[in-house]
């Protein structure tokens, strides 16, 4: 157990997380996970994410920034990631950005 004495939050996935492989949601508590990032990388890295979200769940919101230093000696004690392996989906919608920014390019370039 990483942080003794005390309760372990409820983690649940998401099939609707598609922008990071996880978040600590302070109102209830919960850690939310991506499924596409455990069903490309596996539990490996969902342990990475849990982990980094439980410091998170245990500092709370003290801290001004969310990675402070606080945030960071626990991430070196229990050997958290800072950030997950990226996945597909996160792949793909900054590919399809990326896709329209050039057509639209294109479309201004043409008109002028």
């Amino acid at each position: 157990m990483y942080f003794p004495g005390t309760q372990a939050p409820l983690v649940r996935f998401s099939r609707k997380l598609l922008t990071r492989g996880g978040y600590w949601d302070s109102e209830t508590g919960d850690i939310v996970v991506a499924l596409e990032l455990y069903k490309e990388h596996g539990s490996s890295a969902i342990i990475d994410v849990i982990k980094h979200e439980l410091i998170h769940s245990h500092i709370g919101t003290s801290e001004d920034q969310p990675h402070g230093p606080i945030f960071m000696t626990e991430v070196e004690r229990i050997g958290a990631s800072l950030h997950c392996e990226q996945f597909a989906v996160n792949r793909r919608r900054r590919s399809n950005s990326r896709r329209l920014s050039r057509i639209r390019s294109r479309r201004r370039s043409r008109s002028r």
